[in-house]
């Protein structure tokens, strides 16, 4: 008996001390009072997360219906009250401060300069925090007096030629390129070139100041070089390059990356045959790996600081997530390799090429999976451009695959959950239909309101003809609107593409 009033008594000073706490303190205390099974104590936390912040959050109320430790509480009416308190906060303050859309009016040339593949031999001194590089670029330039290149903004040019002669460029730091962070325009002169060349670099780019927040580090634990900092000069406008790269490295590192690793001597190997745009190196002295092997599939997983056992759920589950979305598409992914890196860094996040993925985590859990659901899922949804609004034939497609592995691992309660949180985030989201992508809030568009809309149209012509159109759309990569509304316009009736329409409209 006295054991239990102690209990309550330090429950009720914890209540007392969450009335006047920070909005992460009260959702510390709030999850804390849900595993401790404190009912009372549990409402009135969150009775005051609503009243403090249920109009200054607008993430507060989808988050919460997400949170797994508060769904053994669903079904008291206590949750429902808290539920239509939120709403009717994010309504009345979506309704005075309304989220500016931001349109996208750039428009895509198709006759730009188009880099075919890079041949790189790349120096990684990892306590100077340098990187040397030289890379010979297979460019046709397509008629054009100049190629647009990326690269990162610390770097130091000591040469560029176009087939073996000096050729003029320009450097611009203060240019930069949609997702590449620090970078600068690299303009360099075609010069007597109109069609296929050869571009020579030579360069130094200094790492002491990567942004801690991004897929790039160097230092004495992690080396980690990626398409989002602009190690090697970057064609922005296509995705269709392949890459050798040689990488000589601070003796005592392992190295993993996006391609085909071999080793001979000191001296690493990198080839990635397939098209792409992505050249990830990832280097440390504490890699781990393990591979499992299923259904003629090889899943290898490499980690830093990620705990073992954790790693295994994260390769079993990856199988069972490409097996799913094999038999719900009626189509095999590209290839049967998938190699997945994970390790720990804040902010979180992910991101897949073919036959990879980097995610940024701690531990095994649900956000994980439905992490890596979604990544997965861009191995059948992956085709359209990703810096226009089209990519909702991306992001929406793989955010709903994700959904639909959660309803098949965690079943249709929780699935109901992610449904109904994502609905709040797309009633106040822009329309898909022309936003920029790089506007404030278009992640709540791309891959909220987009995954509601395939959710709806499922509900709206039934499973087996929205997964016909599915595997249709999956077969043929569909890579741009038009070729999306042309297959729709074959397969589903004129009032279901209009209703498509609107939806992307609004």
């Amino acid at each position: 008996m006295k054991t239990r009033t102690i209990a309550i008594i330090i429950a009720l000073l914890q209540t007392i001390a969450a009335a006047c706490q920070s909005e992460s303190a009260l959702y510390g205390h709030a999850m804390n009072f849900a595993r401790q099974g404190c009912k009372d104590s549990l409402f009135y936390s969150l009775d005051r997360m609503v009243t403090l912040y249920g109009a200054r959050d607008a993430d507060l109320l989808p988050e919460l219906l997400l949170e797994p430790r508060l769904r053994p509480y669903h079904s008291d009416s206590r949750w429902i009250q808290v539920k239509d308190r939120l709403r009717k906060a994010r309504i009345e303050a979506a309704s005075e401060s309304p989220r500016p859309c931001q349109t996208d009016t750039a428009t895509r040339l198709d006759n730009t300069p188009i880099v075919n593949s890079y041949d790189i031999d790349l120096t990684i001194d990892v306590a100077a925090k340098r990187i040397d590089v030289r890379a010979d670029i297979d460019i046709d330039f397509r008629g054009n007096s100049h190629a647009d290149l990326y690269l990162w903004r610390h770097t130091q040019l000591s040469r560029v030629a176009v087939n073996g002669q000096a050729a003029r460029y320009e450097f611009a730091k203060d240019i930069e390129a949609p997702w590449i962070r620090p970078s600068g325009r690299l303009r360099i002169d075609a010069g007597t070139a109109r069609g296929a060349a050869r571009i020579t670099t030579a360069y130094t780019c200094r790492l002491d100041s990567i942004p801690e927040d991004g897929f790039a580090a160097c230092d004495s634990s992690l080396v980690m070089l990626t398409y989002y900092m602009g190690w090697y000069p970057i064609d922005i406008d296509h995705e269709t390059s392949t890459a050798n790269i040689d990488i000589h490295i601070t003796p005592g590192f392992e190295l993993t990356g996006s391609g085909i690793i071999s080793r001979k001597a000191d001296t690493w190997h990198m080839t990635q045959p397939w098209e792409g745009f992505d050249y990830t190196i990832i280097a440390s002295p504490d890699l781990k790996q393990k591979t499992v092997s299923h259904n003629n599939r090889k899943i290898e997983v490499v980690s830093l600081g990620f705990p073992d056992a954790d790693a295994d759920s994260v390769a079993v589950r990856s199988a069972e997530i490409m097996d799913y979305y094999t038999r719900l598409y009626r189509l095999e992914p590209n290839g049967r390799q998938l190699r997945i890196f994970l390790f720990p860094a804040g902010g979180g996040g992910a991101y897949s090429r073919r036959n990879f993925i980097v995610c940024c985590c701690q531990r095994y859990n649900e956000w994980l999976y439905q992490l890596l659901a979604h990544e997965i899922g861009h191995f059948w949804w992956s085709s359209a451009p990703t810096d226009q609004w089209e990519d909702w034939l991306n992001e929406s497609f793989a955010q709903y695959s994700s959904l639909c592995a959660i309803r098949q691992h965690l079943g249709s309660a929780v699935f109901d959950d992610y449904i109904e949180a994502y609905r709040e985030w797309a009633r106040t989201a822009c329309p898909i239909r022309g936003l920029n992508r790089q506007a404030n809030g278009a992640f709540y568009t791309f891959y909220h309101k987009g995954a509601v809309l395939l959710y709806d149209l499922q509900q709206r012509i039934g499973d087996k003809a929205f997964f016909d159109l599915m595997h249709h759309l999956a077969t043929k990569r569909i890579g741009s609107q038009h070729d999306f509304e042309a297959e729709t316009s074959r397969r589903l009736s004129h009032d279901d593409c209009l209703w498509i329409e609107r939806r992307l409209n609004q």
